[in-house]
């Protein structure tokens, strides 16, 4: 990535810091920006906490109670 990091563009590198997809140099950038910008740390806890339930591949339509 290595472009600057501001308040337009940070939610593009804290999506790519919690799938650990930053190289050491964007991920230190990001963690300087957010020492900058204390108030987005929180944003960046929730992502990483944030889980996608797996996909129930093969199991067919799912049955409602009656």
């Amino acid at each position: 990535m290595m472009k600057k990091i501001d308040l337009h563009n940070y939610e593009e590198y804290l999506l790519s810091y919690a799938d650990n997809e930053l190289d050491a140099a964007d991920a230190a950038m990001l963690l300087r920006f957010l020492e900058e910008h204390p108030e987005l740390r929180h944003e960046l806890e929730l992502l990483q906490h944030a889980r996608l339930a797996p996909a129930h591949a093969g199991r067919g339509r799912a049955r409602h109670p009656r």
